[in-house]
């Protein structure tokens, strides 16, 4: 193995240890008994070009399901209202059995910049992302560093994690690492992001069928509490999630607004 991989793979198993190492409380667990949504998440659909996509979302029986029936080309976005700060480990687990060649994208990106238009960065923060075929993808960016990573995953119902240690990331789908950084400048409250999307995240495409993905538990844990649901944050909302929509995917969108669970 290459040395500089052997230094990656080490700098991320040491973040780890570091991380179930320290008095870890549980901050947040979304709560999904329906039949709203969690008052901490809030949908944001995404459309590209084509009115007849539809993505919708549903809650209940312990599980937040993400659909779009129409196979084109979209996004069903849930975010996180709040944003956290310091070290933390996010994780959700999903049956992704149903996507169909869409993609289930985990994200925690920079609250305060949104995905990077106003600084230059494609998307500040980190992220890990399946096609639900034992395909797996993530992408890291700050200021000064970018890192991409593909591979194999697994199918099926997966965990995906992201772990934060001061300026190293560290991303898992069911254990396995399939990306790290130990140099990562995020200096704002970090914000979270579960997304369904067709054609708009690595490897996922349009296939012309319906696709959805299954989540049954998002979780964050930390050292301790650091949650931050600054007034700014709540302000912000919807619309800043949606410039950081157009400004992550590169592409001219059209938006609906926020759905009512179906």
């Amino acid at each position: 193995m290459p040395r500089k991989m052997v230094t990656k793979v080490c700098l991320a198993l040491i973040s780890g240890i570091t991380l179930a190492g320290s008095a870890l409380a549980s901050s947040y667990t979304a709560n999904f008994t329906g039949p709203g949504l969690d008052p901490s998440l809030y949908f944001l659909p995404v459309r590209f070009f084509d009115p007849s996509v539809d993505p919708t979302y549903s809650v209940g029986g312990d599980k937040l399901t993400l659909r779009d029936n129409s196979g084109g080309a979209g996004e069903a976005n849930v975010f996180s209202h709040f944003a956290v700060t310091g070290d933390f480990r996010a994780k959700i687990t999903a049956d992704t059995s149903k996507l169909n060649g869409a993609g289930l994208d985990f994200a925690a990106f920079d609250s305060v910049l949104g995905d990077g238009g106003f600084s230059g960065i494609t998307f500040p923060g980190g992220n890990i992302f399946t096609d639900g075929a034992a395909n797996v993808g993530s992408t890291f960016n700050d200021h000064m560093h970018s890192y991409q990573a593909s591979g194999p995953g697994h199918a099926g119902t997966v965990t995906l994690e992201i772990d934060r240690i001061g300026t190293a990331l560290s991303v898992y789908d069911d254990g396995m690492l399939v990306n790290h950084a130990d140099d990562l400048s995020l200096t704002h409250p970090i914000g979270f992001l579960i997304s369904l999307c067709l054609g708009s995240c690595y490897p996922a495409l349009p296939q012309g069928m319906p696709a959805s993905v299954t989540i049954s538990s998002f979780t964050i844990t930390q050292p301790s509490s650091n949650i931050a649901e600054p007034a700014t944050l709540a302000v912000l909302g919807p619309a800043l999630a949606m410039v950081a929509i157009v400004r992550r995917r590169g592409a001219q969108l059209g938006c609906a607004s926020p759905q009512q669970p179906v």
